[in-house]
């Protein structure tokens, strides 16, 4: 057996254990997706666990002749994986194909390719990332999941909801809302829920279903539906671009489109802040954020500088719901120019005592640095996350991400000593060469060797297994780059 890398073995321990984090299960697999040595081995160490489990119970163990981890395709084995996983399943089941080469199988019918603020319902034992025809309902309190279907149709669905995924370009609704965004080509998209069906002529429309299943409200943004319902199947009737109708009790109503209440795609975290001209000292930024706080938990706001002379002061951040404080992060930071920014982010925890849905307001305190004559020219960034940027471990930032700044392509490497390195269009930028990193608080602080002989600290968070957030340098998010194992 090849001996992996250590994400990898760090990945495969832990779904065996039982103790995989859906962010984790993710990059699992993509590992397995990406990397043929990387199923070979998460197969390898199947059989040794089953082994093991036999061994354990005096039974006797039949491993198939042929090599299990060479004949399963690995797309059904991503499906039973992802499958188990959030349902905290600790077997795999890893049946030998009964002819030596196995045929081969359709990828799954649907891919959550993006979730924002979810929470899963307690009953719900579906919540697989990658999901087949059939597959068991998943089911929401709240949140938003965006779902690709292999017909190339994107829907966003919003709890709370429940559904289930009926085949390569079809979904069944029970409740909740959902909005599809049917390309050409993949018309024919279906939504069915307990009283009709909803068929796409090449669009997109929302739809929501009452807790009850039984009322379904649904319009067009553009193009062209038909909907048949239960009573009459052979009834179609046609809904145009901004028409709407409510159907219930076994009537269908013309109703007016109500747009607004349907979330069309997953909002961005990033908000824009400028200063120019003969602006105040003191100034107050604030954004709307209701629709990225679906939940309590913890979240963290990050103020970047992007451009300007010198940097802005952060006397502090608060969180507030319908005009009144909730939460208020107070400390003096600096967002300003690479090596200059400090403290610069916020975090503020919402109990579940002081959640509810409402009007969350983002609202950032700042000064303006007058270090420098004339008038004010600043710009940046606020982002607002949660989740991995607080559970993060060393283990985690390991691997290449690439990034784009002024037009060149970066690739930063995290490797598992704790040093780092760097090419910008391909060609090595040797004063990475001597840098160094460590995790403190989940965030990833690295050094850099400068040419004066000091160091350079940069801060780096996780969005998730795969979006890396600069704090203090002023470069877009950067993206995992999957690599063979090594």
């Amino acid at each position: 057996m090849k001996s992996p890398n250590l994400e990898l073995r760090r990945l495969t321990d832990a779904w065996h254990e039982g103790t995989i984090s859906p962010e984790d299960g993710m990059r699992l697999e993509q590992r397995l997706a990406a990397d043929d040595s990387a199923r070979t081995y998460f197969f390898e160490i199947a059989e040794i666990e089953a082994a093991m489990a036999a061994a354990a119970s005096d039974l006797p163990l039949t491993i198939p002749a042929h090599s299990l981890a060479r004949r399963t395709n690995w797309q059904a084995m991503a499906a039973v994986f992802v499958g188990g996983l959030f349902c905290g399943a600790l077997a795999l089941k890893l049946l030998p194909s009964p002819s030596p080469v196995a045929p081969a199988q359709k990828p799954p019918a649907a891919l959550v390719t993006g979730m924002l603020g979810v929470a899963w319902d307690s009953t719900s034992t579906e919540r697989s990332l990658a999901l087949s025809a059939g597959s068991a309902e998943a089911k929401i309190d709240t949140g938003l999941i965006e779902l690709t279907f292999a017909s190339g149709t994107r829907a966003l669905v919003e709890g709370p909801a429940a559904f289930q995924i009926l085949g390569d370009n079809s979904i069944r609704l029970a409740r909740g809302k959902l909005v599809a965004d049917v390309p050409r080509g993949a018309e024919g998209f279906s939504v069915t829920y307990p009283d009709g069906k909803i068929v796409d002529l090449g669009t997109e429309f929302g739809v929501e279903i009452a807790s009850s299943g039984r009322s379904a409200n649904f319009g067009v943004f553009r193009g062209e539906i038909e909907f048949h319902p239960r009573s009459d199947a052979n009834q179609a009737v046609h809904l145009l671009e901004d028409h709407a109708l409510l159907a219930e009790n076994n009537s269908i109503i013309s109703v007016p489109f109500d747009q607004q209440k349907f979330a069309r795609k997953l909002p961005s975290r990033e908000f824009a802040w400028k200063i120019q001209g003969d602006a105040p000292n003191s100034t107050v930024f604030e954004y709307d954020i209701s629709h990225l706080v679906w939940k309590p938990g913890d979240y963290r706001a990050i103020c970047k500088w992007m451009t300007g002379r010198d940097g802005v002061f952060i006397d502090s951040a608060e969180l507030l719901l319908d005009g009144q404080r909730v939460v208020e992060a107070l400390h003096l930071g600096f967002t300003g120019t690479v090596g200059a920014s400090h403290d610069n982010s916020y975090k503020l925890d919402i109990s579940a005592d002081a959640y509810r849905r409402g009007h969350w307001t983002l609202r950032i305190h700042a000064r303006v640095d007058r270090a420098a004559e004339g008038p004010a020219d600043f710009s940046g960034v606020v982002l607002l996350e949660e989740g991995l940027t607080f559970q993060a471990i060393a283990s985690d930032f390991i691997g290449t991400w690439e990034y784009f700044h002024n037009g060149m392509v970066y690739h930063r490497k995290f490797k598992a000593d704790g040093t780092a390195s760097m090419t910008i269009d391909g060609k090595t930028y040797a004063a990475f060469d001597n840098s160094h990193w460590q995790i403190e608080n989940g965030t990833l602080v690295l050094n850099v060797p400068t040419e004066t002989g000091k160091w350079l600290q940069e801060r780096h968070l996780l969005r998730d297994s795969r979006t890396l957030v600069f704090v203090d340098c002023p470069y877009r998010n950067a993206t995992r780059v999957d690599e063979p194992s090594e």
